[in-house]
């Protein structure tokens, strides 16, 4: 137990009060070791947790395969279905399941930053394009949860997207009706018939 959480054995001994594993009080030991079990199964869930929110993080982020092995421990327990199958040195360890935690963390912050640019960016265009937020389809006020900013980021890309092909659109459209009135002031305009019937554009 005290090898997965990383404790130090003979230091447990001798906060019970004991010089060695000949001087043991029983009862001491067991209530020890219940709280050393208490801790590893809560320590196991929680890496269990993170994990599974990490692996996304990672995926979404495109991770190098070597900074995903710096937490080999979490990848353990991911992949595990019990704590007794967990018997590495520290990967139940309180401080590494913090690791964890602040890597989740870190990771979600840099989600945040790039769907902050992209919003910005966004916010931008609908102001130079004339556009309205709800012609869009964009709340800038809406909250986001952090477990969510990368498909938000993905939803601001596509309007982002949107409003280039808009953009395009507005473009063609003015040039065409330029050309047509340098063709009407030039009297250069074609008149073609239809069914018989004259029709100037």
């Amino acid at each position: 137990m005290c090898r997965v959480l990383g404790a130090d054995y003979k230091k447990r001994l001798s906060e019970m009060g004991c010089m060695s594993d000949d001087d043991v009080d029983m009862d001491r030991l067991y209530k020890e070791m219940d709280l050393l079990d208490v801790t590893i199964n809560s320590n196991y869930k929680k890496l269990k947790d993170v994990g599974s929110e990490l692996f996304l993080e990672w995926g979404r982020a495109d991770t190098l395969l070597k900074n995903m092995l710096k937490f080999s421990y979490v990848i353990s327990v991911h992949d595990s279905t019990t704590p007794a199958e967990i018997d590495e040195p520290h990967f139940l360890d309180t401080l590494w399941v913090k690791k964890a935690r602040t890597e989740l963390d870190d990771r979600r912050k840099d989600a945040k930053k790039e769907y902050q640019k992209q919003k910005e960016k966004l916010k931008g265009m609908i102001h130079e394009s004339r556009l309205t937020y709800d012609f869009v389809g964009f709340n800038p006020k809406e909250k986001v949860d952090p477990k969510n900013y990368y498909q938000e980021t993905c939803k601001v890309l596509k309007q982002i997207e949107k409003i280039r092909e808009l953009s395009v659109s507005r473009k063609e459209m003015v040039y065409r009706m330029e050309r047509v009135q340098m063709a009407i002031a030039q009297n250069k305009l074609p008149t073609p018939k239809i069914r018989g019937i004259p029709f100037v554009l």
